[in-house]
């Protein structure tokens, strides 16, 4: 996941293409999973956070917030 996001910095990325590039998975219904590994990798990355969540759109890597 943080591969993708360092390949596309300063992209909006939504959870269906997150879900789509990493797991290769069309999903219509339930996202957490990806939520779940933002949180999990938020927290490995540390202070500051580098990937932030833009309400209804995505998520985000932008290292000069």
């Amino acid at each position: 996941m943080l591969y993708l996001f360092l390949r596309h910095p300063r992209k909006v990325l939504t959870k269906e293409i997150i879900l789509q590039h990493i797991w290769e998975y069309n999903i219509t219904g339930s996202t957490n999973i990806v939520e779940s590994y933002i949180g999990r990798l938020r927290r490995k990355l540390g202070d500051p956070p580098i990937i932030h969540t833009l309400r209804g759109a995505g998520y985000v890597l932008d290292l000069n917030r």
